[in-house]
C-alpha cells in the first residue's frame, strides 16, 4: 500500500526513484509493477511523468571526475534506460507546461551540450598540436636517416 503513497509534491515512490537516479529501487519497482496498479501512470503535481523526471538535469554526479562529457553520457543513458522500460503510450505525454519528455530533455541539457562542445573542441586542438609535433619529429628523423644512409 505504501508504494502508492504520494508526497506533498504529488510524487510516488517510482517518481522519486527516477528523479533521484536510484537504479536499484527503480528496477525493484519495475519488476513488481505487474502485481500492482501501473506505477508509470502516476504524474507529479506539475503533470510530469516518469520520463519527464528522467529528462531533468541531475545535479548529482556518481563519479569523481566532473567532466561534462561523462555527465552528458550518464544523462543520456539514464534517459534512454527509463524510456525503453516504460509503456509506449506515455512517451509523448505532455506535462502541464505542454512539454514532452524529449523537449524537456533538450531544454534541460542545452547548457551541458554547449560545455560539452567546448571541451571537445579544446581536446581536438590539443590532439592536433601533438600530432603536428609527432609528424615533425618523424619527418626530421626520416630525413636525417636518409642523409646518414647516403
Amino acid at each position: 500500500m505504501a508504494i502508492h503513497d504520494v508526497n506533498s509534491k504529488g510524487k510516488n515512490l517510482m517518481l522519486l526513484a527516477v528523479e533521484n537516479r536510484q537504479l536499484h529501487i527503480y528496477k525493484l519497482l519495475q519488476d513488481g509493477n505487474h502485481k500492482t496498479n501501473n506505477l508509470f501512470d502516476y504524474m507529479d503535481g506539475n503533470g510530469n511523468s516518469v520520463l519527464h523526471l528522467a529528462a531533468i538535469l541531475s545535479t548529482d554526479r556518481p563519479w569523481l571526475d566532473p567532466n561534462v562529457v561523462l555527465q552528458m553520457q550518464w544523462e543520456i543513458k539514464w534517459y534512454e534506460f527509463i524510456k525503453n522500460s516504460m509503456p509506449k503510450y506515455l512517451l509523448n505525454y505532455q506535462n502541464n507546461k505542454g512539454k514532452t519528455p524529449e523537449k524537456t530533455f533538450r531544454e534541460e541539457h542545452n547548457e551541458l551540450v554547449k560545455s560539452d562542445t567546448e571541451w571537445l573542441n579544446k581536446a581536438s586542438e590539443s590532439c592536433t598540436i601533438v600530432a603536428t609535433l609527432m609528424e615533425t619529429v618523424a619527418f626530421a628523423t626520416s630525413a636525417n636517416w636518409t642523409f646518414l644512409r647516403s
